[in-house]
């Protein structure tokens, strides 16, 4: 086992330097290097990560807004289908806006009559 430890070690890739301060200069080079190479994969990596959460907020928002349209698209549709209806409702409104008369107590003879209007 030891002499298949030696022969490897024997094949392994190495450097030469003339002197010791040299090979110091160099393996410190080699060390700061790494560290700035690791600063920037994490940096890159924590923009992706950023770029990532706005792309899904995005993606809910989106969603959010489609839910919405959905929804108004449908209260438009029954707007449509009750047209009659609303415009009779509005047009009480307006009387009672313009004559000042409050819909709850002044208005109240129109729930005797069975009015669809204020149900």
């Amino acid at each position: 086992m030891s002499h298949v430890r030696t022969v490897k070690s024997l094949f392994r890739p190495f450097l030469e330097f003339p002197t010791f301060d040299r090979a110091i200069d160099e393996f410190f080079s080699q060390l700061e290097s790494q560290k700035l190479e690791l600063k920037a994969m994490q940096q890159e990596k924590a923009a992706l990560k950023k770029l990532e959460n706005v792309r899904k907020d995005h993606e809910q928002r989106i969603e959010k807004l489609q839910s919405e349209q959905a929804i108004d698209k449908r209260k438009a549709e029954l707007i449509e289908m009750n047209e009659e209806l609303v415009e009779n409702a509005l047009a009480v409104m307006r009387s009672a806006i313009a004559n000042q008369v409050g819909l709850k107590s002044d208005l109240s003879w129109q729930y005797c009559e069975g009015s669809p209007v204020l149900d």
